[in-house]
């Protein structure tokens, strides 16, 4: 097994490969830092030998994890983003269109059919639950911050929020007909087992929906350790659509389709860690005064996915 000491050895553990269990892996990526509290700590990634799953080894324990999670972390109050107007707004929405006519919409109707429920793992506040809720679905969340968790039960259409990881949530067999996970599987310490939860919880032809940042995308390759969706220590593991599909399919469930998709916000971000790097000096992404150079890179990013090589990727599976 590869792995190099970690800052704080009591808080850190080695662990086999979450999907295949194998303990074999291979150096993959060293020295990388944590970025959003700008600690000193540094960070390895290996490569699993057996399937290879990218992932982070050692690996914080799940009663340290959580020092890694400030209250300013983004998900915790997505709600607080300034809202966009005007030539932006119209610019996002073009180029929404452009990407939904290339790469198409996702395998199931958000409207027509009330009664219908999604389970949304790692909501945060439940925004993304307004998706749902505004057609008539009925709303449940898991979510591990309190606080969050909090916000997300009071939005109107949410019905129920679990405060507990999806590992040990005890979910109602064939229940959903949609569970998600928005940028929430590379944050579980058992993505095997939540997906095999899911997988229980769902109705015979329900759907899973799986969006995760691409460790193998031409973004990922150009800045490596600057790269934004490292986000290292939170991210315990980086898949490729390779790794993901497998991790589906090993789970139970059937692959319907898969995209890359657009951030154009990760390449401002790893431009700024890069700066940083090499120039000591960030860019400052996190002043929302600069947001017009995130919105400039939109077209690039759309650029990316339409290339088939966005920031991250969605994919979908169904249970048979």
């Amino acid at each position: 097994m590869i792995a190099t000491e970690p800052r704080s050895t009591a808080a850190f553990e080695l662990v086999p490969c979450p999907v295949c269990r194998a303990t074999e892996a291979s150096p993959f990526l060293a020295g990388c830092r944590e970025r959003l509290l700008d600690l000193p700590d540094e960070f390895s990634l290996v490569r699993c030998d057996a399937c290879g799953l990218v992932r982070l080894n050692p690996r914080p324990t799940p009663d340290a994890i959580g020092a890694y999670y400030p209250a300013e972390y983004l998900p915790f109050g997505a709600e607080m983003l300034p809202p966009s107007g005007g030539l932006k707004r119209l610019l996002q929405s073009t180029l929404r269109r452009v990407y939904e006519w290339r790469q198409g919409g996702p395998p199931y109707q958000l409207v027509g059919a009330p009664g219908r429920r999604v389970l949304d793992v790692g909501c945060g506040t439940g925004w993304f639950l307004d998706r749902f809720t505004t057609t008539g679905w009925e709303a449940w969340g898991v979510e591990l911050n309190a606080a969050a968790a909090a916000k997300a039960r009071g939005r109107p259409g949410v019905r129920c929020v679990i405060e507990q990881a999806i590992e040990e949530a005890a979910l109602p067999e064939e229940f959903f007909d949609v569970v998600t996970f928005r940028d929430s599987i590379e944050h579980a310490f058992d993505p095997r087992l939540a997906l095999e939860k899911s997988w229980r919880a769902l109705k015979p032809g329900g759907v899973v929906e799986l969006l995760t940042p691409d460790i193998s995308s031409f973004e990922a390759r150009l800045f490596k350790r600057d790269w934004y969706a490292l986000e290292l220590p939170r991210h315990l593991q980086l898949f490729s659509q390779q790794t993901l599909g497998r991790l589906l399919e090993t789970t139970g469930f059937e692959i319907v389709k898969a995209r890359p998709t657009a951030v154009p916000r990760g390449i401002y971000a790893s431009l700024d860690y890069y700066a940083e790097t090499h120039f000591g000096r960030r860019l400052n992404t996190r002043a929302w005064q600069h947001m017009w150079v995130h919105h400039a890179l939109l077209p690039i990013a759309l650029g990316l996915a339409l290339a088939g090589t966005g920031m991250s990727i969605e994919m979908w599976g169904r249970k048979p």
